[in-house]
């Protein structure tokens, strides 16, 4: 674990609620997983759980551990 990890959690909570705002406010249901709303969410859902994505999508962002 990194020595910042409990600064940055501590942090997460108003990102999530700032990313959740903007998502409502802007984003066009048009746009795709890259570039819109779709995977915006799923990010924010992923943050929010303790559990991997059980489909395993993040893995084709080479975002997955």
């Amino acid at each position: 674990m990194s020595q910042h990890a409990p600064r940055l959690r501590a942090h997460l909570p108003r990102l999530i609620d700032r990313v959740t705002e903007r998502l409502d406010e802007h984003s066009s249901p048009a746009a795709g997983l890259l570039t819109g709303a779709t995977g915006a969410r799923l990010a924010l859902h992923a943050v929010t759980t303790d559990q991997p994505p059980v489909t395993r999508w993040d893995a084709c962002l080479l975002l997955d551990g």
